[in-house]
């Protein structure tokens, strides 16, 4: 039946299994929403302001905490100090983490309303996730490790350094050391034959805005950054500034468009302060494809 409709309405056989078996689990879980939703008379849940109370205030506050495990960082302690947290042990975006929430939650969903497996299903998805996301710290260390290693090894002395994994995943990870006058950058994935980073070295090149850090959209992107910037000259003529946090898409190159997060800035003649111009975040549009199956090789490691 499958290969008859791919043949018939066109696509890869691959495709429509996909299609068919998301379809049918999306109409399940409609079902059994409907018979223990919709079907019965429900009671009504009589509760207390404690536990009204308890679920916003671990609601609002386990939001922030979260948002601190990642390379975006929060500022935790807002409006007293815009320092941001963030502990870059886990991506921003990791499908791993949510699926795990899912566990728990998917179960607990398609339960009768009074059933008290739900705590427990709600329960094990968080078990889960958490257990996942002390298993990215381990990660973190160990990928310190490796960083220290290779800086060492190279003889790179360096002022700081950062790891963070990649997007959608906490096996590639991305490493960034700065020095006087550039950065070394590189990828390590678990799957590497060595436990090495293989470096870059990009130029930093501060001085084509010296004298313009205090510039008001300036000190904010140096701020955003946590300092790990660099400027370069686009072939257009203006001026491009790339956070260094996120690393670039290919390894071997530093063309403008390779950085992950960058940022046009332009002067503006009438205050001589430079000016965020645009800004984009992720692949060159039309090459989100091509970047996306160049991660997934360099996952599977070199």
């Amino acid at each position: 039946l499958v290969t008859f409709i791919a043949s018939s309405l066109g696509g890869s056989l691959s495709m429509w299994i996909s299609i068919i078996l998301c379809t049918a689990i999306g109409l399940y879980f409609m079902y059994r929403l409907k018979v223990h939703y919709l079907d019965i008379e429900l009671m009504e849940v009589s509760t207390d302001y404690r536990v009204w109370y308890s679920l916003f205030f671990w609601t609002i506050l386990t939001h922030p905490i979260l948002d601190c495990f990642t390379v975006y960082g929060t500022q935790l302690f807002a409006p007293f100090s815009d320092y941001r947290v963030s502990f870059n042990n886990i991506s921003v975006a990791d499908p791993l983490y949510t699926i795990l929430f899912l566990v728990g939650l998917i179960p607990s969903a398609l339960s009768p309303r009074n059933s008290k497996s739900r705590v427990m299903w709600n329960w094990i998805g968080i078990g889960l996730s958490s257990l996942y996301m002390i298993f990215t710290l381990y990660n973190k260390y160990k990928v310190d490790d490796v960083m220290t290693s290779s800086l060492a090894a190279e003889n790179i002395v360096y002022d700081k350094y950062m790891t963070n994994p990649s997007i959608l995943n906490n096996v590639l990870w991305s490493g960034t050391a700065e020095t006087d006058s550039f950065y070394v950058q590189g990828y390590y994935s678990f799957f590497d034959k060595e436990k090495k980073f293989k470096f870059k070295k990009i130029l930093k090149n501060h001085h084509m805005i010296e004298g313009h850090t205090e510039d008001h959209d300036i000190e904010i992107l140096r701020w955003f950054s946590k300092q790990y910037y660099s400027i370069l000259k686009r072939e257009d003529g203006r001026l491009q500034f790339n956070d260094m946090r996120y690393g670039r898409f290919r390894e071997d190159s530093d063309d403008e468009e390779n950085f992950i997060f960058k940022f046009v800035i332009v002067n503006d003649p009438a205050t001589d302060t430079y000016i965020l111009k645009e800004g984009e975040g992720g692949p060159p549009r039309g090459n989100e494809d091509e970047m996306m199956r160049q991660l997934w090789t360099r996952i599977k490691g070199i």
